[in-house]
């Protein structure tokens, strides 16, 4: 973005949870995404690198893992751990209400034990 003349576009921000890894920019408020000049750089740089188009089989890879994932949680004692969710090409989990303690040390070890299993294999 910035070789195309976005040249305050910002690094990207990792968010990386027990239930969600994403990617993403923080877009200050000195960014018209709306110009021309940004809609012409996001194609550019969109065909470099593919980011932002996910593909149909790239979402049933990560749902699958995540699945997998969901499963493995199950079977180390998080018995309400919920299935993943797909929503407008994102997938992720909805732990809200489900009485999950992400701080316990019992869910501390189902992670360790499950975080492989996550899409890009966890750290």
């Amino acid at each position: 973005m910035r070789a195309h003349g976005i040249t305050n576009f910002p690094d990207p921000t990792v968010q990386d949870s027990a239930t969600s890894k994403a990617v993403g920019f923080n877009l200050g408020a000195g960014i018209d995404t709306h110009s021309s000049q940004f809609q012409s750089a996001g194609k550019k740089c969109q065909k470099q690198t593919g980011f932002g188009h996910i593909s149909a089989a790239q979402l049933q890879r990560g749902m699958n893992a995540m699945l997998k994932y969901a499963e493995c949680m199950r079977s180390h004692g998080i018995t309400s751990f919920p299935d993943p969710f797909e929503n407008s090409h994102q997938i992720g989990f909805n732990l809200t209400d489900t009485g999950i303690d992400q701080n316990s040390p019992r869910f501390k070890a189902a992670n360790k034990a499950c975080q492989p299993l996550m899409p890009g294999g966890g750290p």
